[in-house]
C-alpha cells in the first residue's frame, strides 16, 4: 500500500513537472531539446511496457515522414537544416512511443498556478509593470519582426484603455493566439478532470475569460465558449440532460450574455467574429490555394516537402500558419491521411476524456498543434495520459487509474 502511494506521488510530481516544462520552457534549441527528450523520460518511468504497444497508424505516419525527407533530399536536392531534423527527432519519440505516459490526474493547483502565471504576463504588458515586463522579456525573448508583438510598441500605450481594447497581447508567448491556445489547454484539463459545480470552477472561468479579453483572440473566444458548451451538453452526459446540468447551463449562459453585452460596448477585437472569419481565416485559405495551384510534383503531392523553409522561394508564400496547411505542405496527402485516420480511430474509442480533449484540434483551423514544438509535446502528453486511462479501464487494470 505504501509503495503504491509513493508511486502515485512520484508519478504525479513527474507528470506535473513535465506539464510545467511544456508550458513554460523558453523557446530555442535547448528548450526544444528538453521537450524532445521528455517523452523518453516519461515512457521509461510511467508506462508498463508489457501492455502498451506502438500504434500502427503512428508508425505509418512516421514512415511517411522519413519518405518525405528522403524524396526531397534525393529527387529535389533540398537542403535540410537542424530545425526540421530536430522536429523529426521529436516526432519520432512522440509518435513511436505513444502512449508515452500512463494516466495521471493533473493537480488542480498546477492548473491554477499555470493560468495565473500566464494572466500575470498579459497584465504586465497591458499595464506596463516594468519589473515583470523586464523578467518576461529576458526569459521569453521575442525574436520575431511583427511590430504588434514587440514590447516597446505594447508598452507605448500601457494603461491607456483605448489602446488596450484595440491591441492584442500574447504575454510570455508574445503571439495572442498561441497564448490563448495554452489557456484553452488548461481549461480543458480542468473540465475533463474536475467538477464544474464548485466555486473553484467559477474562479477558473473568470481567469480564462480575462486572458481571452486581454489577448483579443477571436478564435480563443469561440473555442473557450465551445468547450464550455460541450462540457455541459455532452461530456459524461449520455443519459440525457439532468436538471442540475440545465440549471448550470442557464447560469453560464446568462453570465456569458451579461459578459458579452458589457464588454462588446468597448468594441473589443475578440467580439468581431465575422471580421476574423473574413480576415485571418480567409487569408489562410488564400495562401494555401496560392501554393496548391502551383504544386506540380506528384511526389510532393503524396509525401510533401518535409520542411517549409523553402516555401517562399518555391511558391511565394511566407507561411500557411494552420495545422491542416502545414500538415499537407510538409507531409503531403499520405501523411495527412494517416494522421486523420489515427484521429478518427481515437474518436471511435467513445472514451469521454479522449473525445473531449480532441476538441483542441479545432485550433488547427487557424493555428498549429503538432507543428509547434511546445504544443505538440503538451497535446501528445495529455492524449497519452487519457489514452492510457482508456486502455487500462478497458482491461480493468486499476494501476493506471491514479
Amino acid at each position: 500500500m505504501k509503495s503504491t502511494i509513493k508511486y502515485r506521488t512520484a508519478a504525479t510530481a513527474l507528470f506535473s513537472s513535465a506539464l510545467l516544462l511544456g508550458l513554460f520552457t523558453p523557446e530555442g534549441t535547448v528548450g526544444n531539446l528538453i521537450l524532445g527528450l521528455l517523452p523518453l523520460v516519461l515512457f521509461f518511468f510511467l508506462v508498463d511496457k508489457r501492455q502498451i504497444y506502438p500504434d500502427k497508424y503512428f508508425i505509418i505516419f512516421f514512415a511517411i515522414i522519413i519518405c518525405s525527407l528522403a524524396s526531397n533530399v534525393i529527387f529535389f536536392d533540398s537542403v535540410v537544416s537542424w530545425k526540421p531534423i530536430l522536429r523529426l527527432f521529436s516526432f519520432g519519440l512522440l509518435f513511436l512511443l505513444f502512449p508515452f505516459c500512463g494516466y495521471v490526474k493533473t493537480p488542480v493547483f498546477v492548473i491554477f498556478l499555470s493560468l495565473l502565471f500566464i494572466l500575470l504576463s498579459l497584465v504586465a504588458y497591458a499595464y506596463g509593470i516594468s519589473p515583470l515586463v523586464s523578467f518576461f522579456d529576458t526569459v521569453y525573448t521575442y525574436t520575431g519582426d511583427q511590430r504588434g508583438f514587440q514590447s516597446d510598441y505594447l508598452l507605448s500605450g500601457a494603461g491607456d484603455v483605448d489602446f488596450i481594447t484595440n491591441r492584442r497581447y500574447g504575454g510570455l508567448y508574445h503571439n495572442p493566439n498561441q497564448c490563448v491556445r495554452y489557456v484553452c489547454l488548461l481549461l480543458i484539463i480542468f473540465l475533463i478532470e474536475y467538477s464544474v459545480r464548485t466555486k473553484v470552477f467559477a474562479v477558473l472561468i473568470i481567469l480564462v475569460y480575462l486572458s481571452v479579453v486581454l489577448s483579443g483572440s477571436r478564435t480563443g473566444f469561440v473555442v473557450v465558449s465551445g468547450l464550455l458548451l460541450y462540457r455541459f451538453l455532452f461530456y459524461e452526459n449520455s443519459g440525457g440532460l439532468k436538471s442540475s446540468v440545465v440549471v448550470s447551463l442557464i447560469l453560464v449562459g446568462v453570465l456569458a450574455l451579461v459578459f458579452y453585452i458589457t464588454l462588446s460596448s468597448l468594441d473589443l477585437r475578440m467580439f468581431d467574429i465575422s471580421s476574423g472569419a473574413e480576415g485571418s481565416l480567409g487569408a489562410k485559405f488564400s495562401y494555401f490555394m496560392h501554393f496548391f495551384r502551383q504544386l506540380d510534383s506528384p511526389l510532393r503531392f503524396l509525401f510533401g516537402h518535409f520542411s517549409n523553409e523553402d516555401m517562399w522561394r518555391l511558391y511565394g508564400v511566407e507561411r500557411l500558419d494552420s495545422e491542416w496547411g502545414e500538415l499537407f505542405y510538409n507531409f503531403g496527402f499520405l501523411g495527412s491521411l494517416s494522421l486523420i485516420v489515427f484521429y478518427v480511430n481515437l474518436w471511435k474509442t467513445k472514451n469521454d476524456k479522449i473525445r473531449f480533449f480532441m476538441l483542441l484540434l479545432f485550433w488547427g483551423i487557424t493555428s498549429t498543434v503538432i507543428f509547434s514544438f511546445r504544443m505538440s509535446f503538451l497535446f501528445m502528453l495529455l492524449l497519452s495520459s487519457y489514452y492510457s486511462y482508456h486502455f487500462a479501464r478497458s482491461r480493468r487494470d486499476v494501476r493506471y487509474d491514479l
